[in-house]
């Protein structure tokens, strides 16, 4: 049965690839970037890019708790194209598929990790992993609580003014977060919520930016969403984060 549920994320994970890889893998960044614009651009494409939990705050067990699937994170580009010389051709959504990975450890452990390579589809590429620690359960309390922290690195887009032969890398990021966020288990209704504090890093190729080339931005992160215990576990998440909305989903299944 899981297999049979595996084979269709495999399926639907290559469907969006072959519907929006062309327009996806056009994605360029304009050129004479303004520092404030590149704040921006660290605030989409950083902030849009952290790793998502997708998970209740219940941890698996070390044996043989895992979960593995494919995650699409949503998040709208801000007229991003728009912005330095205007030479862009990013869309009005950054949408960056990458496999998923959550596995339990011991003691109250758990472990994701996120990944995909910029190179397979032109879209923010990502490595990223989140620890998270379970330190109350429904057995003790109203809901289970967890805290977690992650780390992503980030690397997105091509440049405006590089070889279509030979495409560069044009943003390059790592976003760091610790928070704390509760669930409650309703068999196949896991709703949570949470908070944390996220700082994104980024910098763009010395060509596109007229003077700084990399910033810093930080926002408190506010999230909500459910996992659902299908035959398939589907998972939704929204963010927010300097009050613009997010999202995230995920399609899994479960050993």
């Amino acid at each position: 049965m899981k297999a049979m549920y595996g084979k269709k994320i495999l399926r639907f994970f290559f469907g969006f690839l072959v519907i929006y890889g062309p327009s996806l893998s056009a994605a360029k960044l304009s050129g004479q970037l303004k520092p404030a614009e590149i704040q921006t651009l660290v605030q989409k494409v950083g902030f849009g890019s952290a790793s998502r939990l997708l998970r209740s705050a219940e941890t698996y067990p070390l044996w043989a708790g895992m979960k593995i699937g494919l995650e699409l994170p949503i998040t709208p580009s801000g007229g991003l194209a728009e912005y330095g010389d205007g030479m862009g051709t990013i869309g009005g959504l950054l949408m960056g598929p990458r496999l998923y990975l959550c596995k339990g450890l011991s003691d109250g452990f758990e472990i994701t990790f996120n990944f995909f390579k910029p190179e397979m589809l032109n879209t923010p590429g990502t490595l990223g992993a989140i620890l998270k620690y379970n330190f109350l359960t429904e057995e003790r309390a109203i809901a289970t609580i967890s805290a977690f922290a992650a780390y992503t690195t980030v690397n997105s887009f091509t440049s405006s003014q590089s070889d279509e032969l030979n495409p560069v890398i044009a943003y390059s990021g790592a976003d760091f977060e610790v928070g704390v966020y509760g669930s409650k288990d309703y068999v196949k209704f896991k709703p949570y919520g949470g908070v944390g504090v996220l700082m994104a890093q980024g910098t763009v190729i010395p060509e596109l930016a007229v003077s700084q080339n990399s910033a810093w931005q930080g926002t408190i992160h506010l999230f909500v969403g459910s996992e659902f215990e299908w035959p398939m576990n589907f998972s939704a998440q929204v963010d927010f984060m300097n009050l613009a909305m997010m999202g995230s989903l995920g399609w899994a299944f479960k050993f």
